[in-house]
């Protein structure tokens, strides 16, 4: 899913990183996952989450490439004693 949205009026001048946990209820966690992967623009550019808004921007959250992004833990073969 990609979140678009164009900032209006009553919105310049506030933290993006505020803006985004208020308008989509991003975690802090997934907070830092998209700006680890570049996921977050402004006007098409990447931009760091304390930039300031300004009416008119086009905010754009690229939260579907994310899932694509998968971090690979290779299995290990070790031995388990179950007890019951």
């Amino acid at each position: 899913m990609i979140l678009n949205r164009t900032i209006d009026d009553s919105d310049a001048g506030m933290v993006l990183r505020d803006y985004l946990r208020r308008e989509f209820n991003i975690s802090s966690r997934l907070l830092r996952k998209l700006k680890a992967n570049d996921l977050i623009a402004l006007n098409g550019e990447t931009v760091h989450t304390d930039a300031r808004l300004i009416a008119g921007d086009l905010l754009t959250v690229d939260v579907e490439s994310l899932a694509r992004v998968s971090i690979s833990v290779p299995p290990e073969d070790i031995p388990l004693d179950v007890i019951y």
